[in-house]
């Protein structure tokens, strides 16, 4: 049982880390574009919220996701 519940929290936790990651390439992407686009705010909203609240795999995954799209938003604008 421990080794299972060892796994999956290490696996939570890359998951974390990956959504973090791609929260910060997308504010850099912000950063640097020179227009609005009100879409990538909201998805980068999104993650940053999701952030903030925690919780398992799932809820990191759509953090990660939410930001790539607005990565890629700001990066085609």
């Amino acid at each position: 049982m421990l080794p299972r519940w060892r796994d999956r929290r290490r696996s939570t936790g890359t998951a974390w880390s990956s959504a973090r990651a791609a929260v910060v390439r997308a504010q850099i992407s912000r950063d640097a574009a020179r227009t609005d686009v009100e879409e990538a705010e909201h998805l980068l909203a999104k993650a940053e919220r999701l952030l903030a609240d925690g919780g398992g795999t799932g809820a990191a995954e759509t953090a990660e996701h939410a930001a790539r799209r607005a990565d890629q938003l700001w990066r085609d604008a």
